[in-house]
């Protein structure tokens, strides 16, 4: 049917009007304005390729306004490719299965942009095509989904045409030494790891064998999610939540002792990241408030820390932007009434709010932890049955059952002081 279609078009175009002719290389625009070129550099006349998936190496001297590429093997059309997310030119490939062993091809490509021109390739004749004599290309699109807390699925892809078998091999926590784990056959391309720690993280890569060698190792996954371009371990724990309209808190952890600073980058949906603020070495949160947000947007966050010669990525974490602002509160207050008691008092500044969480914790916690939910009108809370001699922190947060506030200011107090 795409045959038939295109021999229309072409005889369309071969009226006098010439009305919506599609201009190819060997027909330049009348008003001699084109100067893209496309060109092929591999493989090209009478190169030999490995049976499976070979890519093309060509240039478009102005890709900017790619709407598509095409490609054709022996005068039939194979298919079309659109362009990079970025607008830049996708990769192609020649996919040759076994039955093209022994034989030769031709090829050449198509280029289609908005403009309504398209511009030929230059044609490449007499590619042969082999059997295989080489060892298997890498493992590609290596990706881990974490399952459960104690299990997880890796998956791959290969462009190699035979694979006798696979490795996998996995790594525990950052200090640890790569061993191989797992040997599956040569048509598996995903399998589960179960039974693991959710605390620690596994790190995996997998490369191939077939009888002329093996494959160099694929790019690396982890449990985490993070990632490193050498030495230099990566934050991780990213944990992004909103806290308003326009405010986002982010924190995560701090796993060394030689980063010279953090940056904060961000982006939305199909969008790269960008940064958008730094910290420095030691700093493990950041609230972004003053950086374009949008209400009831999806973000995503992540963190890279640098050293003076390496840099690592965090796992990514994202949030959605409140709809709408809930007022946090204001004014927190503590005063300790004796008997082991401590009266807390606010500033409620929030029409709407239907519900107060108070959290507390004690000196040498980490953690904060809810003791009481209040109804939205009450401003005042009474913790009683506290040890003698303790110190205790306390914030406070406003919410509609919907959205919470940011926290009030801390207060903390010691019990055993401050008696009337």
């Amino acid at each position: 049917m795409k045959i038939q279609k295109r021999i229309l078009f072409c005889l369309t175009c071969i009226f006098p009007l010439f009305i919506g002719c599609t201009n190819l290389a060997t027909d330049p625009p009348s008003d001699g304005s084109s100067s893209t070129t496309l060109e092929i550099f591999s493989p090209v006349n009478g190169d030999s390729v490995d049976a499976g998936d070979t890519e093309i190496d060509y240039l478009i001297s102005t890709p900017t306004s790619i709407k598509f590429m095409e490609l054709y093997v022996n005068g039939n059309f194979v298919r079309n490719y659109p362009p990079n997310s970025d607008g830049s030119q996708p990769k192609i490939y020649l996919q040759l299965n076994e039955s093209f062993i022994g034989t030769s091809i031709d090829y050449y490509l198509i280029y289609y942009d908005f403009h309504e021109t398209s511009l030929k390739s230059n044609d490449i004749l007499d590619v042969h095509v082999v059997a295989t004599v080489n060892p298997p290309f890498v493992p590609f699109n290596l990706n881990l989904i974490n399952l459960t807390p104690g299990s997880v699925n890796l998956s791959w892809e290969d462009s190699s045409l035979l694979v006798s078998n696979y490795e996998i091999w996995r790594k525990i926590n950052f200090d640890g030494t790569y061993q191989k784990y797992l040997d599956v056959e040569g048509n598996v391309f995903n399998i589960n790891d179960e039974n693991l720690d959710s605390a620690i993280m596994y790190s995996y890569k997998v490369k191939g064998f077939n009888k002329f060698g093996e494959s160099e190792f694929s790019d690396e996954v982890n449990t985490f999610g993070v990632g490193s371009s050498g030495e230099l371990y990566p934050p991780t724990n990213l944990m992004a939540t909103a806290r308003g309209t326009i405010l986002v808190r982010i924190a995560w952890t701090d796993n060394n002792e030689n980063e010279n600073l953090f940056a904060i980058e961000r982006r939305q949906e199909n969008e790269v990241f960008l940064k958008i603020g730094v910290v420095d070495r030691n700093v493990t949160n950041f609230a972004d408030s003053a950086n374009g947000l949008i209400a009831g947007e999806k973000y995503y966050y992540r963190i890279k820390a640098y050293s003076n010669t390496d840099s690592a990525w965090s796992n990514e974490s994202f949030t959605q932007t409140y709809w709408y602002d809930i007022i946090r509160p204001t004014n927190l207050q503590g005063i300790y009434l004796g008997d082991d008691k401590i009266v807390l008092t606010w500033n409620d500044d929030d029409d709407t709010n239907t519900i107060f969480e108070v959290e507390r914790k004690v000196d040498g916690e980490e953690q904060f932890t809810t003791i009481a939910s209040l109804p939205g009108d009450q401003s005042t809370y009474l913790d009683e049955n506290l040890l003698p001699q303790q110190s205790y922190t306390y914030r406070v947060r406003s919410g509609d059952g919907v959205y919470y506030s940011d926290y009030s200011n801390k207060v903390t107090v010691v019990t055993g002081n401050n008696h009337p």
